[in-house]
């Protein structure tokens, strides 16, 4: 199988680092994706052990897209049957960029009519009642240059199901997981997120630190498919149980606001880690830190989340007040401020560009004094 794994973008070497770990290596990818050789365990494995992912699929065939008559016949030569059922409910979605077939709409049509024609074929049928589970397929179109992918995750991989309701400002657990890989905590040190909101951070730290795998209790749209073997599923799961452990690490999470508070503890219960993490209410711009040496990893509101330019700004200038206390700590935070080192008060050791959904953000990286 190809197997692609797709990522907000910014987070591509994140996931494939993450892969490496698991065992599958990366044989090429692009801004978004990562693709990966593997067979059915491999795609178990991405599918319920990846952290920063935010979905896998099966590439089923490339092509030159010169007209609609090629994507059909190369959408119809897919052996559709491994994957769908006469029952499916088939779903085409399309994306045409810098190509002669642009109109998106179009594609789908003509790649639906290609899957539909050859189940029917297959099936020796006439129609097809499309009542059953979805099988998402998507056709990607790059300066004339197609791709076909099924989905094999179903709804995306951020949706971890712990979420008792959503945040006002919320963080795909996606990318807070990768914040916190990122961030190179080993466990020793004390965790903190000063602006913990529904405690998304603090609570895939627990995750990550304790090998507990957020999707170990999912299912996947490919364990649906007529080709699918119980097998390697229920492998991996067991694999993913017995790494399960308590750490002991101390992660604390932080809010100014009792609700948010109340919140992460009951987010952090779902998740399975809440003995794991304390959430207390805090004031970012004057609490104290739990020691002299720690990690503060944190996604704080800005601009178009809950505060307007000048009141993030003056927010951060007292958190960089306060964290001048801690020249010992290492420091994560993501953020869309415009100048942000500025307000912040030092220039940032190291930042990257990050997406948070289709937001621009920066994490900016402070690095104690100890690892000088």
């Amino acid at each position: 199988m190809k197997i692609a794994v797709s990522a907000a973008f910014g987070l591509e070497r994140v996931v494939s680092k993450e892969l490496s770990f698991l065992g599958l290596e990366k044989c090429g990818g692009e801004d978004g994706l990562v693709l990966i050789d593997g067979d059915e365990a491999a795609l178990a494995t991405a599918n319920i052990m990846l952290r920063s992912a935010d979905r896998v699929s099966l590439l089923l065939t490339e092509f030159e897209a010169l007209s609609f008559e090629d994507v059909y016949e190369a959408v119809r030569a897919v052996p559709w049957e491994k994957y769908l059922k006469k029952e499916s409910k088939i779903i085409v979605q399309a994306r045409s960029v810098r190509s002669r077939l642009s109109s998106e709409p179009a594609l789908q049509s003509v790649a639906k009519k290609a899957v539909v024609d050859s189940l029917l074929a297959r099936v020796h049928g006439t129609v097809l009642p499309e009542s059953g589970f979805p099988a998402r397929i998507f056709i990607k179109i790059l300066k004339d240059r197609a791709r076909i992918f099924i989905n094999a995750s179903g709804e995306a991989l951020h949706k971890r199901n712990y979420a008792v309701k959503r945040s006002r400002a919320p963080l795909r657990e996606t990318l807070a997981a990768a914040l916190v890989l990122l961030s190179r905590w080993k466990g020793r040190d004390v965790f903190v997120d000063p602006f913990c909101g529904g405690g998304t951070i603090p609570i895939e730290a627990a995750l990550i630190m304790n090998h507990i795998y957020p999707a170990r209790n999912r299912r996947f749209d490919a364990e649906y498919w007529p080709s699918a073997s119980p097998g390697p599923w229920e492998e991996v799961r067991r694999k993913a149980g017995e790494e399960a452990r308590d750490s002991g690490c101390f992660i604390l999470g932080r809010d100014i606001d009792p609700e948010m508070v109340a919140l992460s503890e009951a987010c952090a219960g779902r998740a399975g880690v809440g003995q794991m993490v304390r959430f207390e209410q805090g004031d970012a711009r004057s609490s104290s830190l739990p020691g002299e040496t720690g990690l503060l990893v944190t996604n704080p509101p800005y601009g178009e989340r809950l505060l307007d330019g000048t009141k993030t700004a003056g927010l951060m200038r007292a958190l960089g007040e306060n964290m001048a206390h801690y020249p010992r700590w290492d420091i994560s935070l993501l953020t869309a401020l415009d100048g942000f080192e500025e307000a912040f008060g030092r220039k940032a050791d190291r930042n990257r560009k990050l997406y948070n959904g289709a937001m621009k953000t920066y994490l900016y990286q402070y690095y104690g004094e100890r690892h000088g």
